[in-house]
C-alpha cells in the first residue's frame, strides 16, 4: 500500500511539474517570441558572426568596439552583395520562369475550360455551368485586387514600413551588444536566481537549433540536386535555376516542394507528355521521402529525441502557433522537458 500511495505521488507529481512546464513553454511561445523577435534575431547574428570579431580581436588586435563595427558592416554588405548577386546572375533565368509560369496558367485555363465542355456533354448538363462555377472560385484569390486594396490603404503601409525598419535597427544594435558583451551577459545570466536552470535550458535549446540548421541545409542541398536531375531530364529550361528555388522552397514547411512539382505534373499531363510527368511526379515522390525519413533522423539524432517525436512536434507546433509553430515546435518540446525535469529533481531535493 505504501509502495502504491509513492507511486502515485510520483505520477501526480510528474503531471503537476509537466503541466506547469508546457503550459509556461506555450505562453511563452504564443505571447513572448513575437516581442522578443528583434533579439532572438540579433542573437543568432551574433552567435554566427562573433567568432570573427574574437579573431580581429585576438589576433589583429584591433580594438573591441572597431571589431565589432566592422564584422556588422562586413555581414551587411555580404547580404545585400549576395541578394544583389544573385538578382543579376538569374535575372534573364527569373525573367523566363515568370513567363513560363504565365503561360503555363494560361495553357491550364484553357485545357479547364475544355475538359468543362466535354464532361458537360457527357454527363448531359446545360452548356456552360461548370467553368463559369470554377471561375467564380477562383476569383475569391484574387491576390491583384488583395495587393490594391492594400496599396489603398497607405497609412497602414506606412507603419508597417516604419515597424520593419525599427526592428532592423534593433536587430543591428542588439547583435552589437551581444557580441561585445557575450561574455559579460553570461555572467550576469548565472547570477540570476534561476540562472543555472536558464542556462540548461538555453544550451538544450543550442543544441537543437544546431541541428535543425544542419538538417535544413543537408536537405535542401540534396533536394536540389534530385530536382535539377529531374528538370533536367523532363527538359524544363533552365533547371539549375528552378531547382534552386524548388530546394528553397521545399525548407519552407507550409510549401514544400509539391508547390513546383505537383502543378508542374499537371501540366505534362494536360499536355499528354507522360514521360515530363511522370518524371515531375517521381521527383516528387523522391523529395518529399527523402525530408520525411531525414529531417527527423538528423534532428533525433543530435537532439536525443525519436524521429516519430520530433515529427509530432513539428505538427504539433503547425496547429498551434501555425508556421512559427513549426520552426519553434521542436526547442519548445526540448525547453519544456528540460523545465520539468528540474521541477522534479527539485521536488526530490525537497
Amino acid at each position: 500500500m505504501e509502495l502504491w500511495n509513492r507511486f502515485n505521488n510520483i505520477k501526480t507529481a510528474n503531471i503537476i511539474c509537466g503541466i506547469i512546464a508546457y503550459g509556461t513553454v506555450y505562453l511563452l511561445v504564443k505571447y513572448g517570441t513575437c516581442l522578443v523577435m528583434p533579439f532572438i534575431i540579433a542573437y543568432v547574428v551574433a552567435w554566427m558572426v562573433r567568432p570573427i570579431a574574437v579573431f580581429l580581436i585576438k589576433y589583429l588586435r584591433i580594438p573591441e568596439n572597431i571589431a565589432v563595427v566592422l564584422v556588422l558592416a562586413g555581414t551587411l554588405s555580404v547580404v545585400f552583395l549576395g541578394v544583389a548577386g544573385i538578382c543579376i546572375v538569374f535575372d534573364d533565368n527569373i525573367h523566363d520562369i515568370w513567363q513560363g509560369c504565365l503561360l503555363f496558367v494560361d495553357d491550364t485555363v484553357l485545357m479547364t475550360h475544355s475538359l468543362c465542355d466535354g464532361l458537360e456533354k457527357k454527363i448531359g448538363l446545360e452548356e456552360g455551368c461548370i467553368f463559369p462555377v470554377l471561375k467564380n472560385w477562383f476569383n475569391q484569390f484574387d491576390y491583384k485586387g488583395k495587393a490594391g486594396i492594400l496599396a489603398g490603404n497607405s497609412l497602414s503601409m506606412a507603419g508597417a514600413s516604419v515597424e520593419w525598419i525599427v526592428s532592423s535597427i534593433i536587430v543591428v544594435v542588439a547583435a552589437f551588444y551581444f557580441i561585445r558583451d557575450k561574455d559579460k551577459i553570461a555572467g550576469n545570466r548565472r547570477k540570476l536566481v534561476f540562472g543555472r536552470e536558464i542556462n540548461k535550458v538555453l544550451n538544450a535549446i543550442y543544441v537543437t537549433g544546431v541541428a535543425y540548421l544542419k538538417a535544413q541545409v543537408i536537405i535542401m542541398i540534396c533536394v536540389a540536386g534530385i530536382c535539377y536531375a529531374g528538370f533536367y531530364l523532363a527538359g524544363i529550361s533552365h533547371p539549375a535555376a528552378v531547382a534552386v528555388f524548388a530546394g528553397i522552397l521545399d525548407a519552407f514547411p507550409l510549401l514544400g516542394i509539391g508547390v513546383v512539382t505537383i502543378p508542374m505534373f499537371l501540366y505534362f499531363i494536360i499536355k499528354g507528355n507522360i514521360k515530363s510527368g511522370m518524371i515531375m511526379f517521381a521527383v516528387f515522390a523522391a523529395c518529399y521521402g527523402f525530408r520525411q525519413v531525414m529531417e527527423p533522423k538528423i534532428m533525433g539524432k543530435n537532439v536525443g529525441i525519436s524521429p516519430l517525436m520530433t515529427m509530432f512536434t513539428i505538427y504539433l507546433g503547425y496547429k498551434l502557433f501555425g508556421f512559427l509553430g513549426v520552426l519553434t515546435g521542436p526547442f519548445a518540446y526540448i525547453a519544456a522537458e528540460e523545465i520539468r525535469k528540474m521541477l522534479m529533481a527539485s521536488r526530490k531535493e525537497g
